[in-house]
Protein backbone atom coordinates (compact mmCIF):
# COMPACT_ATOMS: atom_id res chain seq x y z
CA UNK A 1 0.00 0.00 0.00
CA UNK A 2 1.02 3.86 -0.37
CA UNK A 3 3.27 6.04 1.36
CA UNK A 4 3.33 9.35 1.67
CA UNK A 5 5.07 11.26 -0.87
CA UNK A 6 6.20 14.91 -0.91
CA UNK A 7 8.07 16.97 -3.32
CA UNK A 8 9.74 20.14 -2.59
CA UNK A 9 6.99 22.26 -4.27
CA UNK A 10 4.21 20.89 -1.66
CA UNK A 11 6.34 19.86 1.73
CA UNK A 12 4.01 18.67 4.62
CA UNK A 13 3.85 21.96 5.51
CA UNK A 14 2.33 23.72 2.80
CA UNK A 15 0.12 20.13 2.21
CA UNK A 16 -1.45 20.74 5.32
CA UNK A 17 -1.50 24.51 5.56
CA UNK A 18 -3.84 24.16 1.93
CA UNK A 19 -5.84 21.45 2.95
CA UNK A 20 -6.85 23.63 6.12
CA UNK A 21 -8.26 26.23 3.47
CA UNK A 22 -9.50 23.61 1.38
CA UNK A 23 -11.62 22.24 3.91
CA UNK A 24 -12.77 25.91 5.57
CA UNK A 25 -16.16 25.84 3.53
CA UNK A 26 -17.19 22.76 4.95
CA UNK A 27 -16.41 24.33 8.51
CA UNK A 28 -18.39 27.34 7.32
CA UNK A 29 -21.21 25.42 5.54
CA UNK A 30 -21.97 23.37 8.83
CA UNK A 31 -22.02 26.76 10.99
CA UNK A 32 -24.06 27.89 9.03
CA UNK A 33 -26.82 24.90 8.47
CA UNK A 34 -26.49 23.50 11.65
CA UNK A 35 -25.69 26.75 13.88
CA UNK A 36 -26.92 30.23 12.64
CA UNK A 37 -30.25 28.27 10.85
CA UNK A 38 -31.03 27.34 14.31
CA UNK A 39 -30.23 30.21 16.26
CA UNK A 40 -32.57 32.34 13.99
CA UNK A 41 -35.36 29.82 15.19
CA UNK A 42 -34.50 30.10 18.60
CA UNK A 43 -33.52 26.10 18.68
CA UNK A 44 -30.21 26.53 20.00
CA UNK A 45 -28.32 29.15 22.00
CA UNK A 46 -25.47 31.50 20.70
CA UNK A 47 -22.46 29.01 21.79
CA UNK A 48 -24.66 25.59 19.97
CA UNK A 49 -24.13 28.03 16.68
CA UNK A 50 -20.22 26.92 17.15
CA UNK A 51 -21.05 23.11 17.57
CA UNK A 52 -18.69 21.98 14.90
CA UNK A 53 -15.64 24.14 16.03
CA UNK A 54 -16.04 22.12 19.98
CA UNK A 55 -15.91 18.81 17.87
CA UNK A 56 -13.01 19.74 16.11
CA UNK A 57 -11.23 20.79 19.27
CA UNK A 58 -12.10 18.09 21.52
CA UNK A 59 -10.57 15.84 18.82
CA UNK A 60 -7.76 18.15 18.04
CA UNK A 61 -7.21 17.79 22.40
CA UNK A 62 -7.87 13.84 22.24
CA UNK A 63 -5.06 13.52 19.54
CA UNK A 64 -2.46 15.35 21.27
CA UNK A 65 -3.02 13.08 24.20
CA UNK A 66 -2.88 9.98 22.63
CA UNK A 67 0.23 10.82 21.07
CA UNK A 68 1.61 12.01 24.85
CA UNK A 69 0.68 8.62 26.01
CA UNK A 70 2.09 6.75 23.43
CA UNK A 71 5.04 8.70 22.95
CA UNK A 72 5.00 10.31 19.58
CA UNK A 73 6.32 13.28 18.39
CA UNK A 74 3.79 15.95 17.87
CA UNK A 75 4.24 17.54 14.67
CA UNK A 76 2.68 19.14 11.99
CA UNK A 77 1.48 16.31 9.68
CA UNK A 78 -1.30 15.03 7.76
CA UNK A 79 -2.54 13.56 10.60
CA UNK A 80 -4.50 17.16 12.07
CA UNK A 81 -6.17 16.91 8.72
CA UNK A 82 -7.52 13.71 9.42
CA UNK A 83 -8.56 15.06 12.57
CA UNK A 84 -10.53 17.66 11.24
CA UNK A 85 -12.26 15.24 8.70
CA UNK A 86 -13.07 12.73 11.46
CA UNK A 87 -14.92 15.73 13.24
CA UNK A 88 -16.91 16.92 9.83
CA UNK A 89 -18.63 13.63 10.02
CA UNK A 90 -20.21 13.84 13.40
CA UNK A 91 -24.18 14.08 13.24
CA UNK A 92 -25.51 17.30 14.86
CA UNK A 93 -27.18 15.36 18.27
CA UNK A 94 -24.01 13.34 19.34
CA UNK A 95 -23.15 13.26 22.61
CA UNK A 96 -19.55 14.67 23.74
CA UNK A 97 -19.12 11.88 25.85
CA UNK A 98 -20.24 8.99 22.94
CA UNK A 99 -17.59 10.94 20.63
CA UNK A 100 -14.70 11.43 22.97
CA UNK A 101 -14.83 7.41 23.56
CA UNK A 102 -15.40 6.40 20.50
CA UNK A 103 -12.75 8.53 18.88
CA UNK A 104 -10.35 7.31 21.32
CA UNK A 105 -10.91 3.43 20.72
CA UNK A 106 -10.66 4.26 16.32
CA UNK A 107 -7.89 6.19 16.53
CA UNK A 108 -6.06 3.19 19.02
CA UNK A 109 -7.49 0.45 16.66
CA UNK A 110 -6.02 2.75 13.38
CA UNK A 111 -3.02 2.37 15.64
CA UNK A 112 -2.16 -1.09 15.02
CA UNK A 113 -4.58 -1.70 12.21
CA UNK A 114 -3.31 -0.29 8.91
CA UNK A 115 -6.48 0.43 7.20
CA UNK A 116 -8.33 4.08 6.74
CA UNK A 117 -7.48 5.75 9.59
CA UNK A 118 -10.75 8.12 9.03
CA UNK A 119 -13.11 5.73 8.12
CA UNK A 120 -11.89 3.53 11.10
CA UNK A 121 -12.38 6.27 13.47
CA UNK A 122 -15.53 7.56 12.22
CA UNK A 123 -17.40 3.97 11.97
CA UNK A 124 -16.32 3.10 15.88
CA UNK A 125 -18.43 6.64 16.44
CA UNK A 126 -21.09 5.32 14.46
CA UNK A 127 -21.78 2.08 15.72
CA UNK A 128 -21.66 3.08 19.22
CA UNK A 129 -24.03 5.76 18.88
CA UNK A 130 -26.13 3.19 16.85
CA UNK A 131 -26.42 1.12 20.29
CA UNK A 132 -26.65 4.11 22.72
CA UNK A 133 -28.37 7.33 21.86
CA UNK A 134 -29.23 5.84 18.08
CA UNK A 135 -27.98 7.16 14.77
CA UNK A 136 -30.03 10.71 13.57
CA UNK A 137 -28.33 12.68 11.37
CA UNK A 138 -31.25 15.32 11.30
CA UNK A 139 -30.94 18.72 13.29
CA UNK A 140 -34.03 20.28 15.15
CA UNK A 141 -35.67 22.34 12.27
CA UNK A 142 -34.84 19.31 9.87
CA UNK A 143 -36.87 16.84 12.64
CA UNK A 144 -40.20 19.77 12.28
CA UNK A 145 -40.13 18.88 8.53
CA UNK A 146 -41.72 21.98 7.62
CA UNK A 147 -39.69 22.49 4.51
CA UNK A 148 -39.36 21.24 0.70
CA UNK A 149 -36.57 20.88 -1.10
CA UNK A 150 -35.47 20.51 -4.78
CA UNK A 151 -32.52 18.33 -6.45
CA UNK A 152 -30.80 21.75 -6.72
CA UNK A 153 -31.48 22.80 -2.69
CA UNK A 154 -30.01 19.41 -1.47
CA UNK A 155 -26.73 19.35 -3.84
CA UNK A 156 -26.05 23.16 -2.46
CA UNK A 157 -25.81 21.47 1.03
CA UNK A 158 -29.16 21.32 2.49
CA UNK A 159 -29.32 17.15 2.22
CA UNK A 160 -29.01 15.31 5.63
CA UNK A 161 -25.39 14.15 6.53
CA UNK A 162 -22.52 14.68 8.81
CA UNK A 163 -22.45 17.97 10.82
CA UNK A 164 -20.19 19.34 8.03
CA UNK A 165 -20.82 17.29 5.10
CA UNK A 166 -23.93 18.17 3.29
CA UNK A 167 -21.98 20.87 1.08
CA UNK A 168 -22.30 18.27 -1.80
CA UNK A 169 -21.11 20.83 -4.84
CA UNK A 170 -18.13 21.67 -2.96
CA UNK A 171 -17.10 18.62 -2.23
CA UNK A 172 -16.71 17.78 -5.86
CA UNK A 173 -14.58 21.02 -5.92
CA UNK A 174 -12.83 19.83 -3.05
CA UNK A 175 -11.43 16.73 -4.55
CA UNK A 176 -10.19 18.56 -8.05
CA UNK A 177 -8.72 21.12 -5.92
CA UNK A 178 -6.93 18.66 -3.38
CA UNK A 179 -5.66 16.69 -6.74
CA UNK A 180 -2.66 18.84 -7.07
CA UNK A 181 -0.90 17.27 -4.35
CA UNK A 182 0.58 14.24 -4.71
CA UNK A 183 -0.41 12.35 -2.21
CA UNK A 184 -4.32 12.87 -2.86
CA UNK A 185 -5.51 10.09 -5.44
CA UNK A 186 -8.28 12.49 -7.47
CA UNK A 187 -8.22 9.21 -9.65
CA UNK A 188 -9.57 6.95 -6.98
CA UNK A 189 -12.77 9.57 -5.80
CA UNK A 190 -13.32 9.79 -9.70
CA UNK A 191 -13.24 6.75 -10.97
CA UNK A 192 -15.37 5.40 -7.58
CA UNK A 193 -18.28 7.50 -8.48
CA UNK A 194 -18.22 7.06 -12.16
CA UNK A 195 -18.89 3.32 -10.99
CA UNK A 196 -21.24 3.68 -8.22
CA UNK A 197 -23.13 6.24 -11.00
CA UNK A 198 -23.10 3.21 -13.69
CA UNK A 199 -24.26 0.27 -11.60
CA UNK A 200 -26.54 2.50 -9.60
CA UNK A 201 -28.27 3.80 -13.26
CA UNK A 202 -28.49 0.11 -14.38
CA UNK A 203 -30.03 -1.58 -11.16
CA UNK A 204 -32.50 0.97 -10.41
CA UNK A 205 -32.56 3.57 -13.50
CA UNK A 206 -31.63 7.62 -13.33
CA UNK A 207 -32.68 9.38 -9.67
CA UNK A 208 -31.45 12.24 -8.03
CA UNK A 209 -30.47 10.39 -5.09
CA UNK A 210 -27.55 9.40 -7.31
CA UNK A 211 -26.60 13.10 -6.63
CA UNK A 212 -27.65 14.02 -3.30
CA UNK A 213 -26.59 10.94 -1.00
CA UNK A 214 -24.08 13.42 0.81
CA UNK A 215 -22.75 9.76 2.41
CA UNK A 216 -21.50 8.52 -0.72
CA UNK A 217 -19.82 11.71 -2.09
CA UNK A 218 -17.91 12.62 1.46
CA UNK A 219 -16.71 9.18 1.61
CA UNK A 220 -15.54 8.85 -1.72
CA UNK A 221 -13.56 12.50 -1.38
CA UNK A 222 -12.90 13.04 2.31
CA UNK A 223 -11.60 9.53 3.01
CA UNK A 224 -9.22 9.33 0.16
CA UNK A 225 -7.60 11.98 1.98
CA UNK A 226 -5.67 9.61 4.01
CA UNK A 227 -3.85 8.02 1.45
CA UNK A 228 -1.30 5.99 3.71
CA UNK A 229 -4.03 3.02 2.89
CA UNK A 230 -4.23 3.41 -0.83
CA UNK A 231 -2.52 2.01 -3.60
CA UNK A 232 -0.18 4.34 -5.24
CA UNK A 233 0.09 3.29 -8.91
CA UNK A 234 -2.10 5.00 -11.33
CA UNK A 235 -4.04 1.13 -12.44
CA UNK A 236 -3.97 0.07 -8.80
CA UNK A 237 -5.62 3.36 -7.80
CA UNK A 238 -8.61 3.39 -10.41
CA UNK A 239 -9.20 -0.70 -9.74
CA UNK A 240 -9.76 0.23 -6.12
CA UNK A 241 -11.53 3.30 -6.95
CA UNK A 242 -13.84 1.01 -9.22
CA UNK A 243 -14.47 -1.90 -6.76
CA UNK A 244 -15.30 0.34 -3.76
CA UNK A 245 -17.79 2.46 -6.09
CA UNK A 246 -19.60 -1.12 -7.10
CA UNK A 247 -19.63 -1.86 -3.46
CA UNK A 248 -20.99 1.44 -2.88
CA UNK A 249 -23.86 1.10 -5.41
CA UNK A 250 -24.79 -2.41 -4.33
CA UNK A 251 -25.28 -0.96 -0.40
CA UNK A 252 -27.05 2.30 -1.60
CA UNK A 253 -29.84 0.85 -3.57
CA UNK A 254 -30.64 -2.15 -1.47
CA UNK A 255 -29.74 -1.34 2.40
CA UNK A 256 -28.67 2.39 2.36
CA UNK A 257 -27.46 2.43 5.33
CA UNK A 258 -24.62 5.33 6.44
CA UNK A 259 -22.23 2.58 8.08
CA UNK A 260 -22.83 -0.19 5.66
CA UNK A 261 -21.80 3.02 3.06
CA UNK A 262 -18.72 3.71 4.42
CA UNK A 263 -18.32 -0.14 5.30
CA UNK A 264 -17.23 -0.55 1.56
CA UNK A 265 -14.18 1.78 1.65
CA UNK A 266 -12.92 -1.10 4.52
CA UNK A 267 -13.74 -4.16 2.37
CA UNK A 268 -12.05 -2.85 -0.38
CA UNK A 269 -8.95 -1.81 1.90
CA UNK A 270 -8.67 -5.41 3.35
CA UNK A 271 -9.47 -6.92 0.10
CA UNK A 272 -6.29 -4.84 -1.58
CA UNK A 273 -4.24 -5.67 1.60
CA UNK A 274 -4.74 -9.74 1.14
CA UNK A 275 -4.23 -9.47 -2.37
CA UNK A 276 -0.42 -7.58 -1.34
CA UNK A 277 -0.10 -10.27 1.03
CA UNK A 278 -0.34 -13.07 -0.97
CA UNK A 279 1.38 -12.01 -4.03
CA UNK A 280 4.34 -11.40 -1.76
CA UNK A 281 4.11 -14.88 -0.66
CA UNK A 282 3.93 -16.46 -3.94
CA UNK A 283 6.96 -14.23 -5.01
CA UNK A 284 9.07 -15.33 -2.25
CA UNK A 285 7.82 -18.58 -2.88
CA UNK A 286 9.11 -18.07 -6.16
CA UNK A 287 12.60 -17.29 -5.44
CA UNK A 288 12.78 -19.63 -3.17
CA UNK A 289 12.10 -22.35 -5.67
CA UNK A 290 14.31 -20.36 -8.21
CA UNK A 291 17.44 -20.43 -5.87
CA UNK A 292 16.82 -23.99 -4.87
CA UNK A 293 16.79 -25.17 -8.57
CA UNK A 294 19.94 -23.31 -9.07
CA UNK A 295 21.62 -24.97 -6.06
CA UNK A 296 20.50 -28.24 -7.37
CA UNK A 297 22.21 -27.57 -11.12
CA UNK A 298 25.55 -25.89 -9.50
CA UNK A 299 24.56 -22.54 -11.02
CA UNK A 300 25.44 -21.15 -7.70
CA UNK A 301 29.02 -20.93 -6.81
Amino acid sequence: MNRLFFTKRYDIKNIVLRYLLFLLPFIIFGIYKNGILLYKKDLISFWGIFKVLYLILISFGINIILKIIFKDKISWDIDIINTIIISLFMPYNINYLYFIIGYVVGSILTRYIKLNRICITVLVIYILLYFTQGLNFLNPLELQNIYSFNTMDLILGRTYGGIATTFIMYAFIFGILSSVFNNYKFVIPLSGFLAFFLLSYILMGFSYRMLTNSFVIFSLVLFSVDSRSLPFSLGKSILYGIIWGLLLALVFNYYNNPILLFSCQIVVNILFVVVAIIRKKCYNMNDFLDKKTRGVYGLYK
